[in-house]
């Protein structure tokens, strides 16, 4: 993967960018994206709700997928009743995102009309399922927490206590801006998660005026971290803005500097995110090749298969000639 330095004007990049709070056993990363965002709402006709919501999946699954130590897939997935019956954000390791949402044609004329964004109207009831799939170990991770809350973010807060134990505060934001003539899309996500504890007793990290790590509990250089730093960082974070995190004129790091100024944040490397789908007509080939005839046969349409990419909308049309050569081969 490409990384950028702290230093490149992230205003020109869609990343994510991690970051910590000094002296703090807090660690978070924000995500912005537009260019991919608007990249991949291009390739479909979605209702402005729904294209907002799924900003808000890509955004949240930038900020799982980029805590990747190996090669692998971060898919997160609604599965609602109505209107919204399925919509699925992937992030790979590499940096690349895709996405697509389905609804029920009964709804389809609410969705269109409305124009007030309301999570659990959209979702009615059902379950967030996040997977995980490591590549080299051929592993698959895969959890599921009930839609409860107000929020994407609030179920995602959820998922992260019960599956990982761990206090997590997100923020998810996504919309559409038009102005001089030009219009995108626009989201973010932020999320700062408390560091797990060791022995019941969060692990102590220590530090001397240089910021260097001390290895000497007892030197008296050694500066401590405050017993309250989570609740003062879960009160800070709750001040952001749906307006602070849509803006694209405000970069991150700025944003992330204007919430913790005060404690001091480090910043690290971002990791850029790109548009960008998995299919091919490799992998239809294969799946056409493991079909059973009786199975393929339906699918002609004049002697003609069509096979519509469902993240990026691309087709692939395979004729009955072409389809016997494959199963042959």
């Amino acid at each position: 993967m490409v990384e950028l330095s702290a230093n490149d004007n992230l205003l020109e990049h869609d990343v994510v960018m991690p970051f910590m709070i000094e002296r703090s056993h807090i660690r978070g990363r924000f995500v912005r994206l537009k260019k991919s965002l608007t990249e991949v709402i291009k390739q479909h006709q979605y209702p402005h709700v729904v294209s907002r919501l799924l900003g808000e999946m890509l955004a949240m699954a930038a900020l799982v997928g980029a805590t990747l130590k190996l090669e692998g897939v971060v898919s997160i997935q609604l599965h609602g009743n109505r209107p919204i019956r399925l919509i699925v954000a992937d992030y790979t390791s590499e940096g690349h995102v895709r996405g697509y949402a389905k609804w029920n044609e009964e709804d389809a004329d609410y969705l269109k009309q409305t124009q007030e964004y309301d999570f659990k109207a959209l979702m009615a009831s059902g379950n967030l399922m996040i997977s995980i799939d490591h590549r080299q170990w051929n592993d698959k991770y895969q959890g599921i927490v009930p839609i409860e809350k107000e929020t994407l973010a609030g179920c995602m807060e959820d998922y992260f206590r019960q599956s990982d134990q761990l206090d997590a505060c997100i923020r998810l934001d996504s919309s559409f801006k038009a102005n001089n003539g030009s219009s995108y899309w626009i989201a973010s996500g932020m999320m700062i998660q408390r560091l797990p504890q060791q022995g019941g007793k969060p692990v102590e990290l220590v530090y001397d005026k240089h910021d260097k790590a001390l290895s000497d509990d007892n030197d008296e250089r050694a500066l401590y971290v405050e017993p309250n730093e989570w609740e003062h960082a879960s009160i800070l974070f709750q001040t952001l803005t749906h307006d602070e995190m849509t803006d694209g004129h405000l970069s991150p790091e700025g944003l992330v500097y204007r919430l913790y100024h005060d404690d001091g944040v480090r910043i690290f490397n971002p990791q850029p995110v790109i548009a960008k789908c998995r299919c091919s007509r490799e992998r239809i080939c294969s799946v056409l090749c493991s079909m059973p005839n009786e199975e393929i046969e339906p699918l002609y349409i004049d002697d003609v298969i069509n096979v519509k990419c469902e993240f990026c909308s691309k087709n692939e049309l395979f004729t009955r000639t072409e389809v016997m050569d494959i199963k042959h081969h």
